[in-house]
């Protein structure tokens, strides 16, 4: 019996509370020799005490002369010193204090006690993230607040260099951790199949161990390409990757400059070769267009348009994004970053091969997606030795893998005839592991997000047999279809099932790996088309329906006033549709994100109009600036086939429908 589980709401909240210190009023004075003691610089007077900046050296604010080449290590010191008054919202929590580098040496304290330091043991102390816990009895709720920041500079310039510097609440941080860890973080729909494992005795059958294989198979690494932008020689890298038996994903621009609603050309004609023969598609922006200087509301449509228009063409779905030219917000701009961060997954991604966007930060929703190791040998004269090089940083540090286990080449194909016959050498070296799984980056990202968001728990024993039931989200939400391994260690295993179906069962000394495929039923669609409402026009025209279904219409307007998103249901075809569900993929002007709404089954001939609740808006002002974009995916079954069908429309926050 399978069910489907379908959680209505938004995304999780994006940050955890934050206080900027970098906007406070900070001071330097400057401590040649570094002799003073905390003592000492608390008892400073003001004339002492210089106005300065942080996330800039202070060499370059006129302070201090950088050290001399023959100058003793550790002379070069200076202290930062900035007051505050603790925000009540952060009254009575254990704080964490991060600034984004301080180079080379720091000792912090606050309110006389020290919180922190880095030294020389730390790796790339100069550049390392500072993440200071802060207890609770350290900070006054009343008063100001003093925190003073000991810098050592060991050569050309320092300071507190890199911004953040800010508070962060460590109660908010770790609830935000837990649900990034938790079952199904991203809401996708899920159903559920009960697996029956025949063990060689009813007390193996007790003992055995069971989880989800990182990868495929149990293997230890997956190998991927993913190459960015419209590039005719797309075609060529595909080839010679392909010759080596690798796969890769590219990631493109569907939209025209020029026009808002244009399709390029590229992606109607190799787009769809490029997706062919187990490679796959990814979005890129619609127009390649940099996310953080797009208005909130124009943030969707960049995003999600982009997808639309490449899983109209290709019929595949797409669960990818990279960003153009790698902008997604400043490092220290967490607003910005987080707001397209949750862009991203409303439109429908999970995955991104841009890694320093997926990088663990405190309060940063971005590690909601999973990502690439990158290997990046020049995308014109391909160099074999950065190649190895590179390679061989990533599979001798056990954290990458854990975190994620994908090696990924790329990232332009510009290659020169030499490029060329480089990339083939380290391609051909290391082709056909059998420890690798060789795949694209839509395989990858619907693995990987199962494998980490899934529910296996035993439902019942007889004897040697015993069945678990295993949730997962469905195909559709994933972006692939691809098996699940489950390991099973400390039991032989003789059979197993799904719906009284065998199951493939390899066995070796350690483990025994069971692949459980998707249900048939539960499959990706296989044909997608889009009917856009452009001007959010009330009622449609002759040219609303659909050309890959006949007779079926799905159209959206948006009606603010009443905040729902009005959408008509008709099918004029010949066959019923059934199964039918509306996520809705809503604009930063509101609050929840992503809405599932099933709706009823379509016989022919029938025609049905709903109003779905947009749910609650942001009133300010940079959340209503610019076109909201509003989606509805249908996902429905006609004649037992998947298939779905996009239904959007555009509009000015207060703008009514025509």
């Amino acid at each position: 019996m399978k069910t489907l589980t379908v959680i209505l709401g938004g995304l999780l909240a994006a940050n955890a509370s934050a206080f900027d210190l970098s906007k406070a009023d900070w001071c330097l004075h400057l401590d040649p020799g570094g002799a003073k003691s905390l003592a000492q610089v608390e008892q400073l007077a003001g004339p002492a005490w210089q106005p300065v900046r942080v996330g800039k050296f202070w060499h370059d604010q006129g302070m201090g002369a950088e050290p001399a080449a023959d100058a003793e290590p550790g002379t070069d010191v200076a202290w930062y010193r900035c007051e505050f008054q603790l925000p009540a919202a952060l009254a009575g929590e254990s704080l964490l204090l991060c600034m984004g580098a301080v180079d080379d040496l720091d000792t912090t304290f606050l309110n006389g006690r020290k919180v922190g330091e880095t030294g020389k043991d730390t790796k790339r102390y100069w550049s390392a993230p500072r993440r200071y816990p802060v207890d609770r009895s350290v900070l006054r709720d009343t008063g100001p607040n003093v925190l003073l920041v000991r810098v050592v500079n060991l050569r050309d310039k320092g300071g507190i260099s890199v911004l953040p510097v800010e508070l962060l609440a460590e109660e908010a941080i770790a609830r935000h951790e837990a649900r990034i860890k938790a079952f199904n973080p991203l809401n996708l729909r899920l159903y559920t199949q009960e697996v029956v494992i025949v063990y060689a005795s009813a007390d193996e059958a007790a003992a055995a161990e069971l989880a989800i294989a990182p990868l495929p198979g149990d293997k230890t690494w997956a190998f991927s390409g993913r190459w960015d932008d419209c590039n005719w020689e797309h075609l060529q890298m595909k080839k010679r990757m392909q010759t080596h038996g690798y796969k890769a994903t590219f990631y493109l621009n569907s939209g025209v400059r020029q026009e808002p609603f244009g399709l390029s050309r590229f992606i109607a004609e190799p787009g769809r070769k490029l997706c062919a023969d187990g490679f796959s598609l990814g979005g890129h922006g619609l127009r390649h267009r940099s996310l953080p200087n797009l208005d909130r509301n124009e943030l969707l449509f960049e995003i999600a348009a982009d997808r639309i228009n490449i899983e109209q063409v290709t019929d595949r779905p797409v669960n990818s994004f990279c960003f153009a030219g790698s902008g997604y917000g400043q490092r220290h701009d967490r607003a910005t970053r987080a707001d397209v961060a949750e862009a991203v997954i409303r439109a429908g991604y999970h995955h991104t091969p841009t890694p320093i966007f997926a990088r663990t930060e405190p309060g940063n929703a971005s590690v909601l997606v999973s990502t690439v190791n990158l290997i990046a040998p020049g995308d014109k004269e391909a160099d074999p030795g950065k190649f190895d090089w590179q390679l061989r940083k990533v599979l001798s540090d056990p954290r990458l893998r854990e975190a994620n286990p994908n090696l990924t080449v790329g990232i332009h194909v510009w290659h020169t005839d030499e490029g060329w016959s480089n990339l083939e050498k380290s391609l051909a070296k290391y082709a056909g592991n059998p420890d690798w799984w060789y795949c694209n980056q839509t395989e990858y990202a619907a693995y990987r997000y199962q494998s980490l968001h899934n529910r296996l728990e035993k439902s019942s024993t007889a004897g040697a047999r015993a069945a678990y039931r295993l949730t997962r989200p469905l195909p559709g939400s994933l972006g692939g279809d691809v098996p699940l391994t489950v390991r099973i260690r400390n039991a032989r295993v003789n059979e197993a099932f799904l719906a009284g179906a065998p199951l493939a069962v390899k066995r070796d000394d350690a483990r025994v790996l069971v692949g459980v495929p998707n249900d048939p039923d539960a499959g990706l669609p296989q044909r997608i088309d889009h009917i856009e409402n452009a001007d959010n026009s009330a009622a449609p025209a002759a040219a609303h329906v659909s050309g890959d279904f006949e007779g079926v219409c799905f159209f959206a307007h948006a009606d603010e006033a009443a905040g729902t998103l009005e959408l008509l249901a008709r099918n004029d075809g010949p066959a019923p549709l059934d199964r039918i569900v509306a996520t809705l993929r809503l604009p930063l002007l509101y609050t929840d994100g992503v809405r599932y709404a099933p709706l009823e089954d379509l016989a022919p001939g029938a025609s049905k109009r709903y109003s779905l609740a947009l749910g609650p808006r942001r009133e300010e002002p940079l959340y209503r600036r610019g076109r909201a974009y509003y989606v509805a995916q249908i996902d429905f079954r006609l004649n037992g086939v998947p298939g779905r069908i996009y239904a959007t429309t555009r509009c000015r926050p207060g703008e009514q429908a025509k």
